[in-house]
């Protein structure tokens, strides 16, 4: 389990780093992203808002967040994807802790504070909030701890979007994003991220508002973007498959329900994004081949138990 940082050794040092890459998101929502960073009860140097501008063609990132404050500085680089900027950001982040916002999304400041109490608090390796959706202000709150994430992965559904996750530097910096993956990217970081985390807390607070539009890469649903949603897909479920060969006990198992479920989702998103009888019965061959279809028989979750049984008998 990973240590807190010695505050002798870094005076200096923030407490938080955002990180935030950018290519080409429309100034309003930019400036509406980085104004709820600014906006969490962070005192003035525990804060750091790393804008990683991934080759920007039509916005001056740098022009936009002008003038918000010593805490926000802009990386210029070459243009290269979602991942490469996030391990940029990473690597030149000066905080305690890492939080990954995309440009187009914002943070609640009412519930984001409510996760920097337990942060503080607890200083965990990993703290969890959730989407603004996945739950509702006017219920019962609560939080839960676990000693690992392989616990966590254990006894629960993950959460593949980054986002989700304040992670303590070096325990984030253990895994990169895959370069060259448009979409699941996520998916790979997030499980081998909490496979190598000591203590999480869950705190089961809507804090990340996700904005879906048009112009987002998961917004779209030209025929193009289908195809290659279904192939990085596969990609990333073929991948944490090939890792869960060089794991063993409790690692593994973890890995292996997390790569269940993601076969799952699969399965259903490719039904989805093409109502294909042929497409689908052709990505199932394919899983077939690498021995994870049919879906294993656990008691993962409800729906899990369900959808595994029903496939058995619908699709072969």
């Amino acid at each position: 389990m990973s240590t807190p940082a010695n505050d002798s050794q870094h005076p200096s040092r923030p407490l938080l780093t955002f990180v935030v890459p950018v290519y080409d998101t429309e100034p309003s929502m930019l400036r509406e992203c980085i104004d709820s960073l600014l906006a969490v009860q962070l005192a003035p140097g525990e804060r750091e808002v790393l804008v990683v501008d991934d080759g920007s063609e039509r916005v001056d990132v740098a022009k936009v967040v002008e003038g918000m404050g010593a805490a926000v500085r802009v990386m210029r680089r070459e243009h290269e994807g979602v991942s490469s900027a996030r391990n940029a950001g990473m690597e030149q982040a000066q905080g305690e802790y890492v939080q990954f916002v995309d440009a187009d999304d914002s943070l609640d400041a009412a519930c984001y504070d409510r996760c920097l109490e337990a942060l503080r608090r607890e200083r965990p390796d990993v703290v969890m909030l959730r989407h603004r959706g996945q739950t509702t202000k006017d219920k019962v709150q609560r939080s839960e701890t676990y000693e690992t994430g392989v616990q966590y992965m254990l006894e629960n559904n993950v959460r593949g979007s980054c986002c989700n996750y304040i992670v303590r530097l070096d325990v984030a910096r253990k895994t990169a994003f895959p370069v060259g993956v448009r979409f699941t990217e996520d998916e790979r970081w997030t499980a081998q991220m909490l496979l190598k985390a000591g203590r999480i807390i869950d705190t089961h607070l809507p804090a990340y508002c996700y904005r879906q539009h048009a112009e987002s890469a998961t917004g779209s649903t030209s025929k193009e973007v289908r195809v290659q949603k279904i192939a990085d897909a596969f990609a990333t479920i073929a991948f944490l498959d090939y890792l869960c060969g060089t794991l063993s006990g409790r690692e593994q198992e973890a890995l292996r329900r997390r790569v269940a479920q993601l076969t799952m989702d699969f399965i259903w998103n490719v039904w989805r994004w093409t109502h294909s009888p042929r497409a689908l019965h052709r990505q199932v061959g394919l899983l077939r081949e690498r021995g994870l279809f049919p879906l294993p028989q656990k008691n993962y979750s409800r729906k899990y138990a369900l959808f595994s049984a029903l496939t058995r008998i619908w699709i072969f």
